[in-house]
């Protein structure tokens, strides 16, 4: 019994529509011959389509999985996991990076707070909490929620 969140579909599709055209942009300066667009501009072109492809990556890998033992998710290519037994509580709180998006920030035992990758609207963010929150409820474990 395990519950997996991903990236929202409105975050998901802007995210790649961006790394598109970031790869598109590269491939076709890459695609002139070499004297048109300069030593320069083939190397921009690369880093234009390396950026594209390593963002779409980055965005797609994204995850956060509850299972009976622990959360586990994956943010810039990295696995980590929290067991149940060292949290203390949820909450909501800002997310890494500009804007006003919201993501769960878990109270650890002598870690303190760790924001996972579930971010969002404030509203989005709470319903995903509360979901947590029945998932905690199934285990018997039932961290106190904050904020």
């Amino acid at each position: 019994m395990s519950r997996r969140y991903r990236t929202p579909a409105g975050q998901l599709v802007a995210a790649l529509i961006v790394s598109a055209v970031f790869i598109l942009i590269g491939l076709s300066v890459l695609s002139q011959p070499l004297h048109k667009v300069g030593a320069g501009g083939a190397v921009v072109a690369a880093l234009a389509f390396a950026v594209g492809c390593v963002g779409a990556a980055l965005r797609l890998t994204i995850d956060v999985t509850l299972t009976p033992d622990e959360i586990s998710y994956r943010y810039n290519f990295r696995r980590r996991t929290i067991r149940w037994t060292s949290v203390e509580s949820f909450r909501v709180g800002p997310a890494p990076g500009w804007g006003s998006w919201s993501c769960i920030v878990v109270e650890v035992r002598q870690r303190g707070g760790v924001r996972i990758p579930v971010v969002g609207s404030r509203r989005y963010v709470q319903r995903v909490l509360g979901e947590f929150e029945e998932y905690c409820a199934g285990l018997g474990t039932v961290p106190s929620t904050k904020g």
